[in-house]
């Protein structure tokens, strides 16, 4: 449950609570007392109205007796007639309560107290007195008077529900604030650097506590992968570069100091340089790219674009390429002309020319690479297959990995790059890539464009 409403309802039934208890409290106490039977039997005079009493009057002796004490026995005359009577031994009507009054009074003066009042009535727009003779039982002296029933019951009450919401309030303030102790541990180990310790739900259930540390947990993830692959891509980057730089640096030096001479040779080493300058340079251009791509969404960039015509264009390309390198091309399209989608042309194209670099690099003279396209209600297949070398089962799950390079690949120059560009490109665009191999006999990518993005 929110804190919010916890903390709402606890203030609400701190409120509602005693008040409710104290009315439910009366109505019960006030239905089991003498005053409900009196009024009842009031009321029940009133409807027959014997003594065509006006509705005022008969309202100020109502107001009269709601305000008696409990267990109060009344009397009322007019004009030498009881009009109501709840006292024991005296009936409506019975005009002998006056000639027996006194000795009433005189015989039952140690078990009652006795009250007489004067009342004015207005019948008949005329003032006319009665009388209201009450009585109530008298205390003993010798014991200590005992409070109240109701107003015992109403303090019990009360105390009790005052103590259990000052535990509840004090419960609720522990949870916060033992949470909110630990939610600052954990966020100052983050602020420091520390991302090995797992940030757990401080409580129980689900609230905003256990929302925060759930988000904190993803937050302490997300940084230790980025620190991780960040490390990682340092760690590579800075093997891949040593690689040509040393042998640049060696062949140079070897020129330099003679050791590397005549015209041939020096011709074949500088040849080398060049060939690792160009290697080194991609390097640099790969990287680049891909920080660039980490950095810069792609949102900005989209372009409402003729998919068939787009990829067409693309085919006749690859085509070509795959003629310079020896290889069979094979493509089909099968897309509608009036086909748009939002497209990064710059982001598809490094897409599509990653994996056929791919497949060019891990596949033979001869060996046939297929490019397909193909459209469905909801989405765009574009597939690139070859009949290269495939990938083994324990690469396929790592090839997307940021410098990752398979075991087929470490034979190949390459930087692990490229295949970690295309996985971003697609997650940032919303596509799925999928990938199908066999080792020896071939791969198949499959990039999937939904068509209502």
């Amino acid at each position: 449950m929110k804190i919010k409403r916890q903390i709402t309802l606890l203030i609400s039934g701190i409120i509602i609570i005693p008040l409710l208890s104290v009315f439910i409290i009366s109505m019960i106490l006030f239905w089991d007392s003498s005053k409900k039977t009196m009024i009842e039997e009031f009321n029940q005079v009133r409807i027959k109205n014997e003594g065509n009493l006006p509705f005022e009057d008969w309202e100020n002796l109502n107001s009269f007796i709601s305000r008696l004490p409990n267990k109060v026995e009344i009397v009322i005359v007019f004009k030498n007639n009881i009009i109501f009577s709840n006292m024991k031994g005296f009936e409506n009507n019975d005009n002998v309560f006056l000639k027996n009054i006194f000795t009433l009074v005189r015989e039952t003066s140690d078990k009652f107290n006795y009250h007489f009042e004067s009342i004015t009535f207005s019948k008949d727009d005329q003032n006319t007195t009665g009388y209201i003779f009450s009585r109530s039982p008298v205390r003993k002296v010798n014991h200590r008077p005992k409070p109240a029933t109701f107003i015992r019951y109403i303090a019990i009450t009360l105390a009790i529900l005052e103590i259990t919401a000052v535990c509840i309030i004090i419960h609720i303030s522990k949870n916060i604030s033992n949470s909110i102790v630990f939610l600052k541990s954990k966020t100052d180990q983050i602020a420091i650097g520390n991302l090995e310790s797992e940030i757990t739900n401080p409580g129980k259930g689900s609230n905003e506590i256990s929302q925060v540390a759930e988000n904190l947990e993803k937050m302490r993830k997300s940084l230790r992968y980025n620190e991780e692959r960040r490390n990682k891509f340092l760690m590579g980057m800075s093997h891949d570069l040593r690689t040509p730089v040393a042998l640049i640096k060696g062949y140079t030096e070897a020129i330099i100091d003679g050791i590397v001479h005549g015209e041939d040779k020096v011709r074949e080493s500088a040849l080398l340089i060049n060939s690792k300058t160009e290697q080194l340079e991609n390097l640099i251009t790969d990287m680049i790219n891909y920080i660039k791509l980490e950095n810069q969404p792609p949102e900005q960039n989209l372009i409402k674009t003729s998919l068939r015509e787009y990829i067409n264009q693309q085919a006749i390309q690859m085509e070509s390429a795959s003629q310079l390198y020896k290889r069979n091309f094979k493509y089909s399209i099968d897309i509608d002309e009036k086909t748009v989608i939002m497209l990064d042309q710059t982001m598809y194209i490094r897409t599509i020319e990653n994996l056929f670099s791919n497949a060019l690099r891990y596949t033979k003279e001869n060996d046939t690479i297929t490019f397909t396209a193909t459209e469905s209600e909801q989405d765009i297949s574009i597939s690139m297959e070859d009949t290269g070398m495939g990938i083994s089962e324990k690469d396929k799950n790592h090839i997307f990995e940021l410098l990752y390079r398979g075991t087929n690949s470490r034979r190949e120059e390459g930087f692990g790059i490229g295949l970690s560009v295309v996985k971003s490109i697609a997650d940032t665009h919303g596509w799925t890539i999928d990938v199908d191999s066999k080792l020896n006999m071939g791969t198949k990518f499959t990039i999937r464009i939904r068509k209502s993005q």
